[in-house]
């Protein structure tokens, strides 16, 4: 049996209401532009103190799951912010 390619969107910030009515919320605009058939996609939402587990086994292929495909963040690492816990 193959194993199945897994994401992980790990959601920073809360979702604006436009964005939860129109796609059901960043997790929605992620898996729309992002997903194919026969992947798993996993929800964190780390800014309510949901974290992914930290200890993922590394497949047969040599990648651990879940993989990363994209980031993106309101604030970048230059803006000064406090965004690394």
């Amino acid at each position: 049996m193959e194993e199945k390619r897994r994401f992980a969107v790990l959601l920073c910030a809360e979702d604006p209401e436009y964005v939860k009515e129109t796609y059901g919320g960043y997790f929605g605009v992620f898996q729309n532009l992002l997903a194919e058939d026969g992947e798993a996609w996993d929800l964190y939402r780390v800014v309510e103190g949901d974290f992914p587990r930290t200890d993922f086994s590394v497949s047969t292929t040599g990648s651990s799951s879940p993989e990363a495909r994209t980031t993106h963040m309101a604030t970048t690492s230059g803006s000064g912010d406090c965004w690394v816990c």
